[in-house]
């Protein structure tokens, strides 16, 4: 289906000589061709619809394009072009002020400072997510943030904190009735497999404690030297916002059509 709309939009944009509909149209053409793992078709459209969100300054979706672009650059483990593109977003979204965007783009620079290994600028990154995700009410970012942390803590070899976050990360995801995409997913399952083998048989037990303490001391743990005594996890079901309220249905970080704008 998505494959057809976008092989429509295309040979409209063509007809009618619309530029905008066809930068639409390669970034929903790039979108599928993403879901079907075929990386290099993907990042070749979606650089060309860059090109024209450009051109007719659109920087409201030329920000949103640019970090899908970065996402797919560390698919493919391209990290200095994904840090390129995502500083540049990052400085236009805060001109903008545009903040569901800017949380976003604050994860995927905080997962380029990992691939990197500067820690510490990960660790920034995504504090400022979380904080962000907090203001904004978006619980999925803080739900990134938190495995992002744990990222960080794994690579400072505190283990048992890395656990801890993880274990709270998976469970606000769950409390959203949502699941990681692909990209952390696949940084996740690496870095948990990580810290079985450095734990061995202490890895569930801290796992479980992150998984049952409750949303305010997850995020005073992802700040802490993983010493907080914890609370049992009783997710509020009012804090249980939708993934992502607006302005994209997903975060899937790829855009289809210019009307997902409305969403």
């Amino acid at each position: 289906m998505a494959e057809d709309c976008a092989a429509t939009s295309l040979d409209g944009a063509r007809r009618l000589g619309d530029k905008l509909l066809m930068a639409d149209g390669l970034a929903l053409r790039s979108d599928c061709l993403r879901r079907r793992d075929e990386l290099a078709g993907a990042r070749a459209d979606m650089t060309a619809a860059i090109a024209i969100f450009r051109q007719i300054g659109d920087r409201w979706t030329l920000n949103l394009s640019l970090a899908n672009l970065a996402v797919l650059e560390l698919h493919e483990q391209d990290v200095p072009s994904a840090r390129a593109h995502l500083e540049e977003a990052h400085r236009s979204a805060i001109e903008m002020n545009s903040p569901v965007i800017l949380q976003m783009i604050l994860g995927n620079l905080g997962n380029v400072a990992v691939l990197a290994g500067d820690i510490t600028a990960a660790k920034g990154y995504y504090r400022e997510q979380m904080t962000d995700g907090r203001r904004t009410g978006d619980l999925m970012e803080v739900g990134y943030a938190l495995l992002g942390l744990g990222l960080c803590a794994s690579a400072e070899r505190r283990h048992a904190l890395a656990a801890k976050l993880h274990g709270a990360s998976d469970a606000l995801v769950s409390s959203l009735g949502q699941a990681l995409d692909p990209l952390e997913g696949g940084m996740q399952d690496r870095d948990l497999a990580t810290l079985r083998t450095a734990m061995g048989a202490a890895f569930e037990p801290a796992y479980a404690v992150g998984s049952q303490i409750d949303f305010e001391t997850a995020i005073a743990l992802a700040g802490s030297d993983g010493s907080e005594t914890p609370r049992t996890f009783h997710p509020d079901p009012g804090d249980r916002a939708d993934r992502r309220s607006a302005p994209f249905p997903d975060k899937s970080k790829h855009i289809g059509a210019a009307s997902q704008k409305a969403n």
